[in-house]
């Protein structure tokens, strides 16, 4: 049987317990939030906002086509590919997943992931968060199948991203939050703490820069690596849990990208101007990958709003083809490689496999 788990807390209530935390009130798990949905979806077909495009990638245009869905025994919560494989955190364990047989190579063990948990790849390891108790951040080398650190913090350990030698993590605490740099080559902190704004969740690395997405209230920051300078490029806002301000970041092809207010942004880095803003409603995860970039909408409430993946071409900032519809009915987590789309379900505790083909070449399924 699969593991028990109680249901996923959706986007807005993660950005709930967040504030929590940065309230000081650690001590609980709040309830889920209302839920964004119950708004009308604007039209789809909306014309984005453009200004000045940065470098993009010249990879070929590609198409993601839906190829089959498999279940996670042991839940499903966030997703990362790296290392030649997909891996799954789950309630208590990291799963390893092959993704030409679709099969559990491993289970490893890592009491502590629980449904804030995140991930990242990167200095030839995975890195997950554990918040479940006392919080810690893993380290898994995916030659071994084996669990190479386990690195504890005082704080809630949350986002994590790795670039510029360094391992990234955001700290929600009492007041304002923190980001510290690991070294992957001890597995010590590096640095100072670096203070941010209240309820820090998702990171991001690109342009030599750490992206940081707050919660309470709502912001976007940036941390300058080389001399810990912190500069907010969008908010404070109030927090408007029915459609949070930043819900998920990832950085790529020149730019910053964010789901805000169920739409996608993208931001210039030298300037923390925003140079697009196109519509998708329920917006709620964005990766990168593949010469595109790839949003996650969560499903609305009604049966004609399922949820969705859509393609983004950063050559134009517009659509590339029509949202690609999905079964899922509890979508939480995105991931993409140069050949394939994940997308995680909570509610089902299964994966959606999506192969990428080149621009006209025939669906598979």
């Amino acid at each position: 049987m699969p593991a028990q788990r109680a249901s996923r807390l959706p986007t807005t209530a993660l950005l709930t317990a967040l504030a929590v935390l940065a309230a000081g009130c650690t001590s609980a798990r709040p309830t889920a939030a209302p839920h964004r949905h119950g708004a009308a979806n604007p039209t789809r077909a909306a014309t984005p906002t453009v200004a000045t495009t940065p470098t993009v990638a010249t990879t070929p245009p590609v198409h993601a086509n839906f190829e089959r869905s498999f279940r996670v025994r042991s839940g499903v919560g966030a997703i990362v590919a790296g290392g030649g494989a997909l891996w799954v955190s789950g309630l208590g364990v990291v799963t390893r997943i092959d993704p030409a047989t679709d099969r559990t190579v491993t289970r490893i063990a890592t009491p502590r992931t629980g449904d804030l948990t995140q991930m990242a790849f990167g200095a030839g390891s995975i890195w997950a968060t554990g918040d479940s108790g006392a919080s810690v951040v893993y380290r898994i080398d995916p030659a071994a199948n084996r669990l190479a650190a386990v690195i504890p913090e005082r704080d809630p350990a949350l986002g994590v991203a790795v670039g510029g030698n360094r391992v990234w993590v955001s700290l929600a605490r009492e007041g304002p939050g923190q980001v510290i740099a690991i070294d992957p080559r001890s597995d010590r902190l590096t640095r100072s703490p670096v203070t941010v704004g209240p309820g820090p969740g998702a990171l991001a690395y690109g342009d030599a820069t750490v992206w940081v997405q707050n919660t309470s209230p709502a912001s976007l920051m940036r941390i300058d690596p080389a001399t810990g300078r912190v500069t907010t490029i969008l908010g404070p806002a109030p927090v408007d849990y029915g459609a949070p301000p930043v819900g998920a970041i990832a950085f790529g092809y020149g730019s910053l990208w964010a789901t805000v207010n169920g739409s996608l942004t993208r931001f210039d880095p030298a300037t923390g101007h925003a140079l697009a803003s196109l519509p998708v409603p329920g917006a709620t995860e964005v990766a990168v990958g593949a010469g595109e970039v790839w949003v996650l909408a969560e499903p609305g409430n009604q049966a004609a709003h399922p949820a969705e993946l859509w393609e983004i071409d950063p050559r134009s900032d517009r659509p590339a083809g029509k949202p690609v519809g999905l079964g899922a009915a509890e979508p939480v987590a995105l991931t993409v490689s140069d050949s394939y789309v994940w997308i995680g379900d909570y509610g089902s505790q299964s994966i959606s496999q999506l192969r990428l083909t080149p621009d006209g070449s025939p669906h598979q399924h």
